[in-house]
């Protein structure tokens, strides 16, 4: 990317929003883990039993954005000719039978290839897709869907990539029979690709006895070091031309960034928040600072809050007021210092 980018155009919550070249600029913090996937998708062949992928982080952790990056090297990378990316919503809360899941997946084939200029076979989709609605049998409907995709990407001579966010919703909406049928196809030669990623690790489907136990290499995401943090700092600094925070990020501010990556928890979406804020200027006062963080991040733990239970909704109440009584009482000392 020539142009420096527009801080407005760094997302936050909605890495899909961002275009091919944004995303790939400011994507520094899973560069390992990016190539390792890579390296697997590499030695894969046509017909080779896939070896499926699992990314466990807690919300924040750069799982969504890591997945839109693996997707743009898949679609515009030297892979191109190898492999076909499929990207899905995030909550697929649509998925209540097996047939569904393949019938949004020959919806994102289409919409793929309809990117890619390949208007006939969208049509050919399409129609087959319009044919199915006669269907009554549910075992059928799912057998020839997935036997629809199947051919066309086997046309196409490239093998399918499943890039699926929160894929615990999926898994945890199809019966026992479903999960145990798409078990035994995942672990088939030449079969599709999955990459998925979860904010937990769901037990009851990797139990020993459990149908996708072993189907999965796990890859958990690891809070940011400060290192990692300045990094990805002073990386974001200089693509969005913020030529005067870059200047800052040293002596006092080293010492009050780090404090502020400290409450983070090594966060990447609270930190790239934070970002934005002190590209501002940092305050007078680290205070201020957080406050200002806190202000902007309200409405994601608000809602998080309401999710949890009523007992733990009055815990983690209390514990918050404890904390935050902590907190005002070491101001005052300092302030008084």
């Amino acid at each position: 990317m020539e142009a420096p980018l527009p801080l407005q155009r760094i997302s936050v919550f909605m890495p899909q929003r961002m275009r091919d070249e944004e995303l790939t600029a400011i994507f520094v913090a899973r560069q390992d883990l990016l190539a390792e996937l890579i390296s697997s998708l590499d030695q894969e062949s046509k017909e080779s039993i896939p070896q499926h992928h699992l990314i466990i982080g807690q919300r924040g952790m750069g799982k969504s954005t890591l997945l839109k990056r693996l997707d743009i090297e898949l679609r515009t990378g030297t892979y191109k000719s190898r492999f076909i990316p499929f990207s899905y919503p995030e909550e697929q809360y649509n998925i209540d039978r097996f047939s569904k899941f393949w019938l949004n997946t020959l919806d994102a084939l289409a919409d793929t290839l309809q990117t890619e200029g390949e208007d006939p076979l969208v049509n050919e989709i399409d129609e087959q897709v319009a044919a199915f609605t006669t269907l009554k049998d549910e075992a059928e409907l799912s057998k020839r869907a997935y036997q629809l995709l199947i051919a066309i990407t086997g046309r196409l001579k490239r093998r399918p990539v499943f890039l699926l966010d929160n894929i615990n919703l999926i898994f945890e909406r199809l019966s026992e029979e479903n999960q145990s049928s798409l078990r035994k196809l995942i672990s088939e030669p030449g079969a599709p690709i999955f990459i998925g990623a979860s904010a937990t690790a769901f037990d009851k489907n990797f139990d020993y006895e459990a149908p996708f136990y072993d189907a999965f290499i796990v890859h958990y995401l690891h809070q940011l070091s400060f290192e990692e943090t300045l990094t990805l700092f002073r990386h974001l600094a200089k693509v969005s031309n913020q030529t005067e925070l870059q200047s800052q990020l040293q002596g006092e501010n080293l010492a009050r960034l780090q404090t502020l990556h400290q409450l983070t928890g090594g966060n990447i979406r609270t930190i790239v928040i934070l970002f934005t804020l002190v590209a501002q200027g940092f305050s007078a006062d680290v205070f201020l600072d957080l406050e200002a963080l806190l202000d902007q991040m309200t409405p994601f733990y608000k809602a998080k809050f309401e999710e949890l239970s009523n007992q733990s909704q009055v815990v983690v109440d209390a514990l918050a007021i404890a904390v935050e009584s902590k907190l005002i009482w070491r101001y005052c000392v300092n302030a008084l210092r």
